[in-house]
């Protein structure tokens, strides 16, 4: 339930809503001012819903958008407010991820958990801390 519940019958509207808002950020660099103040709240929200939810694939596609639109997968534009955002929140995006993956179930959303962990988008110098947990 709620607002952002993807168990409804417009989850798959609503993915792609966000796909393209995220896709955006690299074609129009003035909406990263837009996203950036909610990315921790999105990402949070996800990861707490995700754990919630009876059908959480979602979520996770979710995830991989918000991750592939700040690595630069669409484009060469540096996000470097939405960057920063998501580094305040780091440690407990992957140690959250991470606990997640052990009660994965499906083998396709273990490989997804996987996938996240390892695209983390985050520079080298704050990734760096977390290689013990990793």
């Amino acid at each position: 339930g709620g607002a952002w519940s993807l168990e409804v019958g417009s989850a798959n509207t609503l993915l792609q809503l966000f796909k393209m808002a995220l896709g955006s950020l690299n074609s129009f660099p003035e909406n990263e001012q837009v996203v950036a103040p909610y990315l921790a709240q999105l990402v949070q929200g996800a990861l707490k819903l995700f754990a919630a939810s009876r059908k959480p694939d979602g979520y996770l596609f979710l995830l991989k958008a918000l991750f592939r639109a700040l690595s630069g997968v669409f484009g060469a534009h540096q996000l470097d407010l939405c960057l920063a955002a998501l580094t305040q929140d780091l440690p407990r995006v992957v140690e959250t991820l991470l606990r997640l993956r052990g009660d994965a179930g499906p083998p396709k959303r273990l490989a997804l958990l996987s996938e996240l962990i390892l695209t983390v988008p985050a520079s080298t110098e704050n990734l760096v801390p977390l290689l013990p947990v990793l």
